[in-house]
């Protein structure tokens, strides 16, 4: 199985519209402390969703990499509303993850 296949639903990241908003959320223990050695660390960097049609940012947001729970509340004023939005995470040791698309 490997690795992936391992932690692949761990780093999923999920969209989940709560009226004109967008929750994206990762279920992934965050890993980073002093003295870890870069092999030890394991933690989402950014959360960022992405128009599926056009591919256009929406919108993103840095993380600490300390958060007990890894959810971010995208609010555009209304600006989300009708598009079909797609979210993504960058884990500092897998890379890019990309979830399922919704719509808002």
């Amino acid at each position: 199985m490997g690795e992936w296949e391992d932690i692949k639903d761990t780093l999923l990241p999920t969209a989940q519209v709560e009226g004109e908003f967008v929750k994206v959320k990762v279920d992934h223990k965050q890993q980073l402390g002093d003295g870890m050695t870069a092999e030890q660390l394991d933690f989402i960097e950014f959360i960022w969703i992405l128009d599926a049609d056009s591919g256009e940012p929406l919108n993103a947001k840095a993380l600490d990499g300390d958060e007990d729970v890894v959810e971010v509340l995208f609010d555009d004023n209304g600006s989300l509303t009708g598009r079909k939005v797609t979210p993504y995470c960058l884990s500092y040791k897998h890379g890019v993850v990309k979830g399922e698309t919704v719509e808002v």
